[in-house]
């Protein structure tokens, strides 16, 4: 059983076994669409307590650098966003904005977050399990980027 949000921007899953939401990024982010997925990270999680791994999917992922900046600026400062104690963010795929906002996330003036990247959904679920000290299967639904 999982739970899922569909919007234009994004597809949003959260796989009931485990404290896990899949974000997958279908184009364009933007401060807007960021403010919206950390709304719905935390509807999506509202139930749970402590620690949960939100996973962004995000190979095709376009911006300009003025809205990617206020994108990294939010994921700072916001409920549900990156430097949110409680959300471990880990990128799959590529995007050209993905080693920019790794890098402005591990500065401590935004949080000092490590953020770990995968090439595949697969490695990012198992690097999950690791975390959480079980290996559970992924949700069958689960593709690869």
């Amino acid at each position: 059983m999982y739970y899922s949000i569909q919007r234009p921007e994004y597809e949003v899953t959260r796989l009931q076994d485990k404290p896990v939401i899949i974000f997958r990024l279908l184009g364009i982010i933007n401060r807007n669409i960021a403010k919206q997925i950390f709304e719905d990270t935390l509807l999506l999680m509202q139930n749970v307590s402590g620690k949960f791994f939100r996973i962004n999917i995000v190979s095709n992922v376009e911006s300009d650098f003025e809205e990617m900046l206020e994108v990294i600026k939010r994921s700072a400062r916001e409920t549900g966003g990156t430097a949110d104690p409680r959300v471990q963010l880990i990128f799959v795929g590529t995007s050209r904005w993905v080693p920019l906002f790794i890098d402005m996330m591990a500065k401590p003036e935004f949080g000092a977050v490590k953020i770990p990247q995968f090439a595949t959904l697969e490695e990012a679920l198992d690097y999950v399990d690791e975390r959480l000290g079980q290996s559970t299967p992924a949700h069958p639904d689960a593709a690869t980027p």
